[in-house]
C-alpha cells in the first residue's frame, strides 16, 4: 500500500470512531454492514470499535467512557484519546463512505499479503507437469475468493426500476412481433424450430449438451458458437479440450456451408461450397469469436481466459461460453478424490462463472455407455457419466439423438 492511500484508510478509520462517538447505535450499525473489527489496522481505532460494539451488545450508550474502559492500557490515555477523537469530530454524515474506504484498503492489504505468498508459493513449485500451473491456479483461487467476498453484499431490489425494464422488454418483442422480426432477445443457437424451445442462450444458466461419443455434440456447439457470434454479434469464447482449434474452426465453418468435410479431403469441393465457405467466414465480426484449444484446464484457468476475452467487450454484448466437453476439464481436488467428486467441482465452477461473468455457459458432456444396453436409445440425464452435479447445476438439458446410427 502506498503512502498515500495509507493516510487515507488512517484517517477513515479515526473519521469512523468520531462518527460512531457522535451518532452512537444507528451510525455504528451502518458502518457495521461494511466492516468488522479485522479491517482496521490501528490498533487503537480497532479496540475502540470493539469497544462500540460491546456497548450495543451490553445494551449500555455507546459513550467514550465506556470504550475507554473497555480497551487495553491505562484508561487514562484511552480516555484522553478517545476525547480528542471526538473533539475533532465534525459530522456523522459520510460514516458509510469512511467505513466502504476501510473495507477497500483492508482487501487492498489482504491481496498484497495473498500475492506475496502466491508469488513464493509459485517460485517454491515443483518444475513438473502441471506444478507450476496448479500453483497459479491455487493463487487465482485465493485471489478470486477475496473479491467475492467483498463483491457479495446484497442489493436492495428497486421494483420501479425493475418494471420499466420488464416494460422495455415487452415493448420490444411486441414491436418485434408485429414487424415480422425475431421475437428472441437472446443469441440463437442456429437451429430455428429449435430456437423456441429453450428462448435463446440466457446469461448467467448453464446448459448441458449431451451425446455418445461421435454423435454430434461439438458439431452442434460449433454452429451454436458460430450462430451466436455471426447473427447476435454476441463474444464467444470457444474452450475445446478434445480436438485442436483449427480442426474446430474447420467443422465449425464447413458445417454452416453445409459442406462434407469429406469434399474438402478428397479434393472433390465446387465453387459453390468454396463461396458458401466463405460466406460463413465473412459472417464472423472480428474480435467476437475466441477459442481457446489448450490441454485439458481447470475452472480458475478457464476463468482467467473469460475474464480476459470479456474485460473490454461492450456491457450490452451478449456472451457466451463454450466447454468442449466438460469432463475433460481438469480438477483441483487431487487424484485421491473420486471422479463424481471432482465433476462436481467442475460443475459449480461452470456455474458460478455463468453468474459471476453474466454470461451463458454451454457444456458439452460424455454420455456413459450403459444407455446403448437398453432398447430405447435415446439418452436420459441419467446417462450422464459421472455428472449427477452438472444436471443439478444446469438449467437446461439438452441431448443429439441420431436414431440412424442404432440401425
Amino acid at each position: 500500500m502506498n503512502d498515500q492511500n495509507q493516510k487515507l484508510a488512517s484517517l477513515a478509520e479515526v473519521m469512523v470512531i468520531s462518527a460512531v462517538l457522535l451518532g452512537g447505535q444507528p451510525v455504528l450499525d451502518a458502518c457495521a454492514d461494511h466492516i468488522d473489527s479485522g479491517d482496521f489496522l490501528d490498533e487503537r481505532c480497532r479496540f475502540a470499535w470493539i469497544g462500540a460494539k460491546s456497548c450495543v451488545a451490553q445494551d449500555v450508550p455507546v459513550l467514550g467512557v465506556y470504550i475507554a474502559k473497555s480497551m487495553p492500557g491505562e484508561y487514562d490515555a484511552n480516555l484522553a484519546w478517545i476525547c480528542e477523537v471526538d473533539a475533532n469530530a465534525a459530522s456523522a454524515v459520510g460514516a458509510e463512505h469512511y467505513a466502504k474506504t476501510i473495507a477497500a484498503a483492508s482487501r487492498q492489504r489482504k491481496a498484497i499479503k495473498a500475492m506475496q505468498a502466491g508469488i513464493q508459493r509459485i517460485n517454491d513449485a515443483e518444475l513438473i507437469r502441471d506444478g507450476v500451473d496448479d500453483a497459479m491456479d491455487a493463487v487465482m483461487d485465493e485471489l478470486l475468493g477475496m473479491f467475492e467476498a467483498g463483491a457479495q453484499s446484497p442489493k436492495p431490489v428497486d421494483a420501479y426500476v425493475e418494471a420499466r425494464k420488464l416494460s422495455r422488454r415487452m415493448n420490444e418483442a411486441q414491436s418485434a412481433r408485429a414487424s415480422g422480426a425475431s421475437v428472441n432477445q437472446y443469441p440463437v443457437t442456429g437451429l430455428t424450430d429449435f430456437d423456441p424451445i429453450i428462448g435463446g442462450w440466457k446469461p448467467g444458466n448453464l446448459y448441458v449438451v449431451g451425446a455418445q461419443s461421435g454423435h454430434g455434440k461439438t458439431n452442434f456447439c460449433a454452429m451454436a458458437a458460430h450462430a451466436a457470434a455471426a447473427k447476435c454479434n454476441a463474444i464467444v469464447l470457444y474452450a475445446t479440450m478434445e480436438i485442436p482449434g483449427d480442426t474446430l474452426v474447420g467443422r465449425m465453418l464447413t458445417g454452416v456451408a453445409r459442406v462434407e468435410t469429406a469434399k474438402i479431403d478428397d479434393g472433390s469441393i465446387d465453387d459453390g461450397d468454396i463461396l458458401r465457405i466463405v460466406e460463413s467466414v465473412r459472417g464472423i465480426p472480428k474480435g467476437r469469436l475466441w477459442i481457446l484449444d489448450t490441454p485439458p484446464t481447470t475452472i480458475a484457468a478457464l476463468e482467467r481466459n473469460v475474464r480476459r476475452v470479456f474485460c473490454n467487450a461492450p456491457d450490452d454484448a451478449p456472451r457466451i461460453v463454450v466447454v468442449d466437453y466438460a469432463q475433460l476439464m481438469r480438477s483441483t481436488l487431487g487424484p485421491k478424490v473420486n471422479r463424481e467428486q471432482q465433476v462436481a467441482e467442475i460443475a459449480d465452477g461452470l456455474l458460478a462463472i455463468a453468474k459471476r461473468h453474466k454470461c451463458a455457459v454451454i457444456a458439452a458432456a460424455q454420455l456413459n455407455r450403459e444407455f446403448a444396453k437398453r432398447a430405447d436409445k435415446r439418452p436420459v440425464t441419467s446417462d450422464l457419466r459421472e455428472s449427477d452435479r452438472l444436471v443439478q447445476n444446469a438449467h437446461c438439458v439438452m441431448f443429439v439423438y441420431r436414431p440412424e446410427a442404432y440401425g
